[in-house]
C-alpha cells in the first residue's frame, strides 16, 4: 500500500533530542494546515520520531507498519497561520505489539501550551493486517521509553528551551 505524500511543513525538519526520552520539532504552521475558522488542524510528529529513531525504517524492513488505534488530543490554544511551534514528543511505554507517545505543542513566540495529547500505535504485518509483535532487537529495544514518569510541562518547557 503507497500513502498520498501531504505537505506538512515537516520537510527539512530534524528531530532533535533535547533529553534523554523527549525529542523536539521545530515547525512553522503552513497554509494547507489551516481549517476554515483560520486555525491550524491536528499535525502528528509521530513519524519525524519514529524516523528519527530509526523504528519506522526498521519496522517496513520487517515487513511492518505503524498504525494508530487510538488518539486523544486536548486543543488549548488555537495556533495561526505562520506561528512557529515545538513540538515535544516522548514514549512512555514499549509493550508486545504497541506503543503510547505523548506530545506537547508549545507556540516559540510566548511558549503557549497549544495542545496535547497521545497516541496508541500499534505495530501491524503488511501482508496480514494483523498486529505483529516488536522486535526485541535495537533500534526498537534501545528506544527511548519514559517508564512510569511522564514529564511534566515545566520539565518539557525547560527542556526545548521556552519559559514557564
Amino acid at each position: 500500500m503507497t500513502w498520498p505524500q501531504v505537505e506538512s511543513g515537516w520537510e527539512d525538519q530534524e528531530a532533535v533530542p533535547c533529553s534523554a526520552v523527549i525529542f523536539q520539532f521545530p515547525l512553522r504552521i503552513p497554509a494547507q494546515a489551516i481549517d476554515v475558522n483560520g486555525h491550524a488542524n491536528n499535525v502528528d510528529a509521530a513519524i519525524a520520531h519514529a524516523e528519527a529513531l530509526g523504528i519506522a525504517q526498521a519496522a517496513n524492513a520487517a515487513g511492518a507498519t505503524w498504525v494508530a488505534r487510538s488518539h486523544h488530543i486536548e486543543y488549548l490554544r488555537p495556533a495561526f497561520l505562520d506561528d512557529e511551534l515545538v513540538v515535544a514528543t516522548w514514549l512512555t511505554d514499549l509493550k508486545k505489539v504497541g506503543t503510547t507517545r505523548k506530545y506537547l505543542f508549545v507556540r516559540k513566540s510566548d511558549s503557549a501550551v497549544i495542545a496535547r495529547g497521545e497516541t496508541h500505535w500499534v505495530l501491524v504485518d503488511i501482508e496480514r493486517g494483523r498486529p505483529k509483535s516488536i522486535p526485541k532487537e535495537p533500534p526498537f529495544s534501545t528506544a527511548p521509553v519514559a517508564s512510569g514518569h511522564s514529564p511534566s510541562v515545566a520539565e518539557i518547557l525547560h527542556c526545548i528551551g521556552a519559559s514557564a
